[in-house]
């Protein structure tokens, strides 16, 4: 597999789950519940987490180390964590829904210990890594993803769908 079919690989399993954040506005929307935190909090999670996925983005373009987006990672799913203990009740299980498809992205780069040339340099990681990304991809986590994606948009009026 060569460098560029690598690149191509990674961007789509970036891309492909992250542009189902922006699917339809979910009824979950208005509702928060008495022990939630506040919408600010909750927005403010958002941000961070768009932030983070940029620092992905740039790390997965070949712009850093294995070491820094193993951290980047981390980063991005204790910010999920945060982004669940936010949300309003009706959407914390959507937020941690939508992060089951993020850790197995996480473990599929784990296996491979967060270094993108080892997909370039062994064809048959490919395949595995593309298997392993199935869970981000299911029909369940890229519904969660939308619907987080359109409470974001809705309550704070950011986007966590990286393809806008």
């Amino acid at each position: 597999m060569n460098r560029r079919t690598t690149l191509l690989l990674l961007a789509l399993a970036v891309a492909a789950p992250l542009a189902a954040c922006g699917g339809s506005e979910s009824s979950e929307q208005s509702s928060t519940s008495a022990g939630a935190a506040s919408t600010e909090d909750f927005c403010a999670f958002a941000q961070q987490v768009v932030t983070a996925q940029t620092e992905i983005d740039t790390q997965l373009d070949g712009q850093g180390t294995p070491e820094a987006l193993k951290a980047a990672f981390a980063s991005y799913l204790n910010l999920l964590d945060g982004m669940r203990a936010a949300a309003p009740a009706n959407l914390q299980a959507d937020v941690a829904t939508a992060r089951v498809g993020f850790e197995s992205f996480d473990t599929a780069m784990k296996d491979i210990d967060y270094d993108v040339a080892r997909l370039a340099a062994d064809p048959s990681l490919g395949e595995v890594f593309a298997e392993q990304l199935e869970v981000m991809r299911s029909v369940e986590v890229t519904t969660a993803m939308s619907n987080v994606d359109a409470y974001t948009v809705a309550s704070c009026g950011i986007s966590l769908d990286s393809t806008n």
